[in-house]
């Protein structure tokens, strides 16, 4: 079963495996979603971090989503986005974005979910 709470202060919290894995679905979508990596360190700033970019998706975003969202349309939460990386093959392209294929991805999800995931990324 996929971890529900995610962050420090759990401030992105999934209410069910349904919903979990609808997201993940509708984040293999990189023309709605960017999910960047920002190298803060470098610039003095306080540590590198994850981003969810969520501007440009057309259809309502899951309440998790929703309640994370923070300025600029987007949601840090290092720990969420290092799970996409570390347990549902999202890969990093060496320079600032992450992406998941969906056949890669696909394989990650459980039969028992694969039809929430398809709902997610079919949108």
């Amino acid at each position: 079963m996929a971890r529900l709470v995610w962050g420090q202060d759990g401030q992105l919290e999934f209410a069910d495996q349904e919903e979990y894995y609808y997201s993940l679905g509708l984040l293999c979508n990189s023309d709605w979603f960017n999910i960047v990596y920002e190298p803060n360190r470098k610039t003095n700033s306080w540590a590198d971090a994850f981003r969810i970019q969520c501007a440009r998706c057309p259809v309502e975003l899951p309440q998790a989503f929703q309640d994370a969202l923070r300025s600029q349309d987007r949601i840090n939460n290092n720990e969420y986005v290092e799970n996409l990386y570390t347990n549902h093959k999202f890969v990093y392209d060496g320079k600032k974005y992450i992406h998941g294929d969906y056949d890669d991805v696909r394989e990650t999800v459980p039969d028992k979910y694969l039809a929430d995931f398809d709902a997610g990324y079919d949108q």
